[in-house]
């Protein structure tokens, strides 16, 4: 993901997390919008060490960056998203979390 799909400051996080919440038995997304757009919309990662040791928190980030970058052409511009993963999400295969991700853009209103 390039540097401007990125959330990277605290304060851009708080905004993305004021949105609406889609919860998941493996992550809860958060989505919000901005009133100035940029060119791209931006999405930001939170896994805890609640999730695992680094190692699996690392992967895990890897996992929902490919997912979610392979999506961003289909957002809107002025969107903004929050991926929380919950330790359940060790548990699932790659496949499924892109099945649930799917299904948590689309319920957010986003093919």
């Amino acid at each position: 993901m390039k540097r401007t799909q990125r959330l990277r400051t605290h304060t851009e996080f708080k905004r993305a997390l004021r949105g609406r919440r889609i919860s998941s038995a493996a992550f809860v997304l958060h989505t919000g919008s901005t009133e100035s757009p940029s060119s791209t919309s931006q999405v930001g990662f939170i896994v805890s060490k609640s999730v695992g040791n680094s190692v699996v928190r690392h992967r895990v980030t890897r996992q929902l960056r490919a997912i979610i970058s392979t999506r961003l052409d289909r957002l809107n511009s002025q969107d903004r998203f929050v991926v929380r993963a919950l330790p359940a999400i060790t548990e699932l295969p790659y496949q499924q979390l892109e099945k649930e991700i799917d299904l948590a853009l689309s319920s957010a209103g986003r093919p």
